[in-house]
């Protein structure tokens, strides 16, 4: 029987579906150096791990890792899977191509440097020294990211392993497009923003209580928390399982006398994330200049204000998408269908049919083109932009105010003004692919 640190679970893309694959070279290796017949154990997990780490030639030490982390990234997926199915429409293939891309190989694909665009891929061994000089968000296959963020003096590799198969940023978007968010009520509540939950509860809120008395129940629901929770770590030695008792319910601005509300906002702020009852609505920036965050200014600053905002929209999405596009670009003689679901994205089409005209799975779509990630990204870098012109020095001085911009920013991107029309993000994609 093959050891767990030989065979790597993987997509068997004749059989559709997910297989396992005997390495040959990590039985060998594990003969040589006394580990033959071992079954898997925190100190064998930790003893590799040190060995792929430290020692200069770490390949097969590592290559074992690779093959021992598949097996709990596989049976994670499959608990999702099994887990919402019955509420959402996933498809278990689709989740496993976002974390279970590994086939084995010894040799790295570094891309070329952004920099000089001529550069063709070039290969390095697989070892631990190489991966290190990659970024975070280019490791793969997601074996290898596991392995690399893993430390063995806080967790067992299995429970790591899931626990970065749920933070998995292909597969939280894949799980996304189809309304589903991995992430309990009391933690989303905590991470969101007061401007988050303010824009969630005006578009997607249902309930008796007004926009004011949202903001002051959230308000007071993190200034709570972060005691609640120090406190039932101290007393259970956890991190995750917390929920609100009814002391804390009690301790809030107005005092709670059960759940509903906190779930309404929860509710609301899911469905805003997702995009339901915001995916047509057009977000005009004006408007929020003039009430939220923006100083008091005449016409002509205001007019100003709006151009630079289109303006740095506009350059900085052509650099990221160009520069996305491009990657993809090398790919297209092996798989057209991809040129064909950008072509088609640019067109106004959704993934759904997207995914029926290419012949794939929404999923696959979503993968493809990760239209909230992007749009983030160049929201992010517009408003850092932005923030070096006079018109908007008062973003200085307000940290949050730079995060609720690059939030209505990153909204405004991919809103639509009127049924037929496209978002500005779509507009720039195809003047991308049409150069």
């Amino acid at each position: 029987m093959p050891s767990p640190y030989s065979e790597l679970c993987c997509i068997d893309s004749f059989k559709k579906g997910v297989g396992k694959k005997f390495i040959e070279s990590c039985e060998t290796f594990l003969k040589e150096k006394n580990f033959e017949g071992k079954s898997e154990s925190k100190e064998l997990d930790k003893e590799l791990w040190l060995k792929s780490k430290n020692e200069k030639d770490s390949i097969e030490s590592l290559l074992c890792l690779r093959c021992r982390v598949s097996k709990p990234i596989q049976e994670k997926v499959n608990t999702l899977f099994f887990k919402y199915r019955s509420k959402y429409e996933l498809d278990l293939l689709s989740m496993m191509v976002c974390v279970l891309d590994d086939s084995g190989e010894l040799f790295l694909r570094i891309p070329p440097s952004q920099k000089d665009k001529t550069l063709q891929y070039t290969t390095k061994p697989f070892s631990w020294e190489n991966i290190s000089t990659m970024p975070r968000n280019e490791i793969r296959p997601f074996g290898a990211e596991v392995i690399f963020t893993f430390n063995p003096s806080l967790s067992k590799i299995d429970t790591w392993a899931s626990h970065q198969v749920k933070s998995n940023a292909e597969l939280k978007a894949y799980f996304r497009s189809y309304g589903l968010l991995l992430i309990s009520p009391w933690a989303l509540l905590a991470d969101s923003s007061s401007f988050r939950v303010k824009e969630a509860w005006l578009r997607c809120g249902s309930g008796n209580l007004s926009t004011n008395e949202i903001e002051a129940l959230h308000r007071s629901y993190k200034i709570n928390y972060k005691e609640a929770k120090r406190e039932y770590k101290n007393k259970t030695g956890k991190i995750l399982g917390w929920a609100p008792d009814s002391e804390f319910l009690c301790s809030l601005t107005p005092p709670q006398k059960d759940l509903k509300n906190l779930e309404l906002i929860d509710t609301a702020i899911r469905n805003y994330l997702v995009g339901k009852n915001t995916s047509d609505a057009f977000i005009e920036i004006e408007p929020v200049l003039d009430r939220d965050f923006i100083a008091e200014n005449d016409r002509d600053s205001k007019e100003k204000q709006l151009e630079l905002i289109y303006d740095s929209l506009r350059r900085y999405g052509q650099l990221i998408l160009e520069d996305t596009i491009d990657k993809d670009r090398s790919k297209w003689d092996k798989d057209p269908s991809r040129k064909i679901a950008w072509e088609l994205y640019g067109k106004g089409l959704g993934q759904r049919e997207i995914a029926s005209r290419c012949n794939h799975k929404q999923g696959w779509v979503s993968k493809l083109i990760q239209e909230k990630s992007l749009a983030e990204n160049i929201a992010q870098e517009a408003t850092v932009g932005l923030v070096s012109f006079k018109e908007f020095q008062c973003l200085r001085k307000d940290p949050e105010a730079i995060d609720r911009t690059t939030e209505l920013l990153a909204s405004y991107l991919i809103s639509i003004k009127s049924e037929g029309d496209l978002s500005l993000f779509r507009q720039i994609i195809n003047e991308v692919l049409n150069k």
